[in-house]
C-alpha cells in the first residue's frame, strides 16, 4: 500500500490481513498523522523530521489524545498528552504538565476546553497553532524557532521572554523568578523570591536589609531572611515568611494570575486580628510595621513615624545600631517620644541607655522567650510583679505562726545582687504576713496585686492601686503611698498606723545612698515617731 507523502511522510504500512481478521494485524509506521506532531512544518516554513510515533494497529478502535503524544509517568492524571524529553518541545511541556496548565491555555485555535478538538483544521497540519485565549488573561504572543520559539507579553512570565525548549537543572519556581536553584525545599524558600525579578532585574541593592529601588524586588529578602535582626529566624519558617504577604504557598503554575499584589495573614495580620492592604509600593495597617494600628496589640496613638512603609524604601532603618530613638520610633512610639502613652509611666527611660528586656522580654532583636518575642503579635509588658522584683521574701521560713529568715530583692533568676533598695523589706514583709496569719507565700501566678494577700502585705506601706501611685518613673522613683493614704496597717480592713494625728511620711531620696540622705519613715506607729535607717550603705 502506497501514501502521498506531501504530508504523511516516509511512511509505510506493514502486514497483510489473514482471513477474516479485518485488517487488525496491520499497522502504519512512520507517519506524521500519529506522530508526535514536532515532525510538522512551522509556521516559518522550516520542515522538521517525524520523530518517534506510535504504530497504531488497523481496526484497533478510536484513539485519544494521548495514543499520539504520549501520557509519561509522573503526569496529573487527567490524561493530557505531556511529551517526553526527546526533543526540545519536551521538556517545556513536562514544566507545564506539573503547573496544571491544559492545552487550551497555549492553543486556544485548536481546543477551547483542554480535552476536545475545537478546529480539525488546526489540528494534524504540520503547523504550531501556539495562541492564547486572547481573552486577559492568557493572552502572549509567539515567535517560532527550529529549536524552541518565544513567548512574550505574557502573563505568566511577566517580562521575561522565554525560549520553549531552554530548560535547565533550576527548581520548577526558579526557572521564572528568584535566583536559580537546583533543589528548593523548605530550608532555602527564601530563593524563589527576588533579588531577580521576572524580568531578569535587580536593581540597586542597598543596606543591610538589601532592599531594591526596583518595585518587583524591594525588601523581599529582608523578609524572607530577616536581614536586619528584627526578629527571630527560629520563630517560623521561610514558607510562613512567604505565606504572611502572599497567602498560601501555590501548588501548580495557575498562581501567575498577571498579579502579584499580597494576600496577607498570619503574623502581617495579627493572625487575622488586622486588615492589611498593600497600595502602589506602600503597605498598609500591617501589625509588622504598625502594630498601634486598627485590630493591633499598641494603643493607637502610638503610631511610629513611618507606620506604612515604601516597599523599596532602603532607608526605612538606619544601619549600624538597631535599638535607636530613630530607628524603634519608625514603626511605634517608645519613651522619650512625643505623646508616647503607657498604662505604666516611663519617665526618665531612654532607649539607647535602658534594658528593655527587664519588662519587655527583648530590646527590639532576636532574642526572648515565646510570648516575649519582638513581633509576635504580643504585647508583653512587665509580667508579673517578680519581673522587677521578689513577689514575696525568697527563703522564708514558717513555723510555729511566725515567717523568719529570707531575702527579697531582685529575682535571683535576673542575676542581680540586692542593693540597699531592698533594705528591710524582709522583715517587713515576714512581720505584716505573721501578724495578718497569712500562711502561705505570696504566688504571683495564682494572685494579683491589689487584692486579697497582697493587697494587705504590699498595700501596708505602697499603692493598692495598680494604675495609680504604683507607677515608677525611670529605675530610680519609688511610690511610698501607705495604702492610698489611707494609712491602714493591712489594707483597707486594717487599722490607722499614724503616730499622732500626723501623716506618715517616707524620708530619703530614690537612687540616692542613704550615706547622703538617710531613707527613713516618720510618724509611724510601729517605729512610734520615727524609724531606722532604712538599709545600710
Amino acid at each position: 500500500m502506497g501514501f502521498e507523502t506531501s504530508f504523511i511522510g516516509s511512511a509505510t504500512y506493514n502486514g497483510t490481513p489473514a482471513p477474516g481478521d479485518g485488517f487488525s494485524s496491520s499497522t502504519c509506521d512512520n507517519t506524521y498523522c500519529h506522530s508526535k506532531g514536532t515532525g510538522g512544518t512551522s509556521q516559518a516554513g522550516d520542515v522538521r523530521p517525524v520523530t518517534t510515533n506510535t504504530t497504531p494497529t488497523w481496526g484497533s478502535g478510536s484513539l485519544t489524545c494521548i495514543s499520539c503524544h504520549g501520557n509519561e509517568a509522573g503526569n496529573d492524571g487527567t490524561g493530557r498528552p505531556w511529551y517526553d524529553n526527546a526533543s526540545p518541545k519536551a521538556n517545556s511541556h513536562r514544566l507545564n504538565e506539573h503547573s496544571l496548565l491544559s492545552c487550551d491555555k497555549c492553543h486556544y485555535q485548536t481546543t477551547q476546553d483542554g480535552t476536545t478538538i475545537f478546529s480539525t483544521t488546526n489540528h494534524v497540519n504540520r503547523v504550531y497553532n501556539v495562541n492564547g485565549t486572547g481573552t486577559t488573561p492568557y493572552t502572549f504572543t509567539y515567535s517560532y524557532n527550529v529549536n524552541g520559539g518565544t513567548c512574550s507579553a505574557g502573563y505568566c512570565h511577566g517580562a521575561l521572554s522565554p525560549a520553549w525548549g531552554a530548560n535547565t537543572t533550576n527548581d520548577t519556581c526558579t526557572k521564572c523568578h528568584g535566583t536559580g536553584t537546583g533543589t528548593v525545599d523548605a530550608s532555602n524558600r527564601y530563593v524563589v523570591a527576588p533579588p531577580k525579578s521576572v524580568a531578569g532585574s535587580t536593581g540597586t541593592l542597598t543596606g543591610t536589609g538589601q532592599v531594591s529601588n526596583d518595585s518587583k524586588v524591594g525588601a523581599h529578602q529582608t523578609h524572607l531572611r530577616y536581614l536586619n535582626g528584627l526578629r527571630a529566624t527560629t520563630t517560623d519558617t521561610i514558607d510562613n515568611r512567604c505565606e504572611y504577604c502572599h497567602g498560601a504557598l501555590p501548588v501548580s503554575g495557575l498562581h501567575a494570575n498577571g498579579s502579584s499584589a499580597p494576600a496577607f495573614e498570619g503574623l502581617a495580620t495579627k493572625s487575622g486580628a488586622m486588615t492589611a492592604t498593600y497600595t502602589g509600593v506602600t503597605c498598609n495597617n500591617t501589625y509588622c510595621h504598625n502594630p498601634a494600628g486598627t485590630g493591633g496589640t499598641l494603643d493607637t496613638a502610638n503610631a511610629g513615624t513611618d507606620a506604612s512603609p515604601d516597599w523599596t524604601n532602603a532607608a526605612y532603618l538606619a544601619d549600624g545600631t538597631l535599638k535607636t530613638q530613630a530607628n524603634c520610633g519608625v514603626c511605634h512610639k517608645v519613651p522619650g517620644d512625643a505623646g508616647f502613652t503607657s498604662t505604666t509611666s516611663h519617665t526618665g527611660y531612654t532607649i539607647a541607655a535602658t534594658d528593655c528586656s527587664e519588662c519587655h522580654g527583648h530590646n527590639g532583636d532576636t532574642a526572648g522567650s515565646a510570648g516575649q518575642r519582638h513581633m509576635d503579635g504580643i504585647k508583653y509588658g512587665g509580667g508579673n510583679c517578680d519581673s522587677c522584683h521578689d513577689y514575696d521574701v525568697v527563703g522564708a521560713t514558717y513555723a510555729g505562726g511566725i515567717w523568719s529568715g529570707g531575702t527579697w530583692g531582685k529575682n535571683s533568676r535576673d542575676g542581680l545582687t540586692p542593693n540597699e533598695g531592698w533594705g528591710a523589706h524582709a522583715k517587713h514583709i515576714n512581720h505584716i504576713k505573721t501578724r495578718l496569719g497569712i500562711a502561705i507565700a505570696l504566688d504571683p501566678v495564682n494572685q494579683t496585686f491589689g487584692a486579697g494577700a497582697p493587697a494587705n502585705v504590699c498595700g501596708t506601706c505602697h499603692t493598692n492601686t495598680e494604675a495609680g501611685n504604683h507607677l515608677m518613673g525611670g529605675s530610680t522613683v519609688r511610690t511610698i503611698s501607705f495604702g492610698d493614704a489611707m494609712y491602714k496597717y493591712g489594707g483597707a480592713s486594717g487599722f490607722d498606723f499614724r503616730f499622732g494625728v500626723t501623716n506618715p511620711a517616707y524620708n530619703g531620696t530614690s537612687g540616692v545612698s542613704s550615706g547622703a540622705d538617710p531613707k527613713s519613715c516618720s510618724n509611724i506607729s510601729c517605729h512610734f515617731s520615727s524609724t531606722p535607717v532604712w538599709s545600710s550603705y
